[in-house]
């Protein structure tokens, strides 16, 4: 089905009659309502929630961050003596 057999003309906005746009909005209603029905069995019938079946590693992965910059901070201030060390050094 085209695009605009399904919707219309972009422009030409059918007159809808009170009558058909309640019917529309009983049946989008009706659908809703079936849809939720089907996620609450779904919710009975015991299957874990997302999150618990596939955690996020968020706060693994920010841990990982912090340590990493505190690594390159160490290597940076031991590089630093030892530039140092070895600049001043008498000779």
């Amino acid at each position: 089905m085209s695009r605009i057999q399904k919707f219309g003309r972009r422009n030409a906005a059918p007159a809808v009659q009170p009558e058909e746009r309640r019917a529309r909005t009983r049946a989008r209603r009706d659908r809703v309502e079936a849809e939720a029905e089907l996620i609450s069995d779904d919710a009975e019938s015991g299957l874990p929630p997302r999150r618990k079946k596939h955690p996020s590693n968020k706060q693994q992965t920010a841990r990982l961050y912090y340590q990493a910059l505190f690594l390159l901070f160490i290597i940076l201030i031991v590089g630093l003596f030892l530039f140092g060390k070895r600049t001043i050094a008498p000779s």
